[in-house]
């Protein structure tokens, strides 16, 4: 069942059909992700893995947070599910707790859109990255999963719907004053997903999280939520109705294209961490 295997960083990971994470390729996995994870994860943490995928991540974060440490695996699509659960137990990660569901603003079910083209780009709402194939998955919001949990860390990349996810985790948010999350910040994804990139960043801020870059670098929030408010102002439903009928590799072009009009400055697709001061 399990025909494609690669053996990285100590571990010993199936893959998927596509290799979708380019595993198998030269170049390593978001490296700048990996190193920031090894600098703030300490053992003993408690570790939410939102978006884990087939949990290559997930498994650096169980050998960092330790035996006396836990980490919360979440990933909605049933095919990454199973080769997450079979990674798991392959390397005998006997400190994951797994969930198979969406996490999201409210409990209930929706309908998880599946791109074809790389399986690391399903998607809670209908995109023009996805085709017309849809599952339905259980939805539950962060603080009714893990109500009594201590958090310190969030990994979340949930292709733009990462707003609503965390407007779920508002308690445990709020109630982990030293909580840092990394998570993927893309203004385009989170303007399809129905969440201006201006909404994420001022609801984040009034939690008390600024953002800065993983090598840690503090942004200027101000210039940031100005880039964030340009994209706002350009509209869903234009971006949606430019980007209809391309290709992955075509709408990454436009959205470029786009964003260089628009006057910003920061990358379309970038990892960042939020920390309060």
């Amino acid at each position: 069942m399990f025909s494609r295997t690669i053996a990285l960083n100590g571990f010993d990971f199936v893959l998927d059909e596509l290799d979708s994470l380019g595993l198998s390729s030269p170049a390593p996995f978001e490296p700048d992700t990996l190193q920031a994870l090894e600098k703030l994860t300490k053992p003993g943490f408690a570790v939410l893995d939102i978006g884990a995928n087939i949990g290559f991540f997930t498994a650096h974060l169980s050998r960092l947070v330790g035996t006396s440490g836990q980490v919360i695996a979440i990933e909605p699509n049933k095919e990454n599910f199973q080769l997450l659960h079979e990674n798991v137990r392959r390397n005998q990660l006997t400190n994951v707790v797994l969930h198979n569901l969406a996490v999201g603003e409210n409990d209930g079910s929706a309908a998880l859109y599946l791109s074809d083209w790389n399986g690391g780009m399903h998607r809670m709402y209908e995109s023009v990255c996805c085709t017309a194939a849809t599952e339905i998955v259980p939805v539950v919001k962060i603080d009714n999963l893990i109500p009594e949990i201590k958090i310190d860390l969030i990994k979340i990349d949930i292709e733009g719907y990462e707003y609503f996810a965390l407007k779920g985790a508002h308690n445990c948010l709020t109630l982990n004053p030293q909580l840092k999350i990394i998570t993927e910040y893309s203004p385009a994804s989170l303007l399809e997903a129905g969440a201006s990139p201006l909404t994420f960043l001022s609801y984040l801020e009034s939690l008390g999280f600024y953002p800065a870059t993983l090598d840690g670098q503090t942004l200027d929030l101000a210039q940031f939520k100005n880039e964030a408010s340009l994209f706002a102002a350009y509209g869903q439903q234009r971006f949606v109705s430019e980007c209809a009928g391309k290709s992955n590799p075509e709408i990454f072009a436009l959205v470029t294209e786009i964003a260089a009009k628009l006057g910003c400055k920061r990358p379309i697709i970038e990892n960042l961490i939020f920390a309060r001061p």
